[in-house]
């Protein structure tokens, strides 16, 4: 079991870093919705005018008042 968990950390940590990295230097549009994939952009879209049950601001989710 530990050496499972230490396995788990070493590919969140140093693994997802690296892939996060790489998307970001070769995406251009890694930091807007044009990164993202079309699945998920029709996704988000189909999803627009869902009932929430709480909408954040931008600066409520920038400040981390959620």
């Amino acid at each position: 079991k530990y050496k499972e968990a230490c396995d788990e950390y070493i590919e969140e940590t140093f693994v997802r870093r690296e892939l996060s990295d790489n998307y970001c230097f070769y995406q251009d549009n890694y930091d807007n919705i044009n990164g993202a994939w079309d699945w998920a952009k029709k996704t988000l879209n189909d999803h627009r005018k869902d009932k929430r049950t709480y909408e954040y601001s931008r600066d409520d989710l920038e400040y981390a008042r959620t």
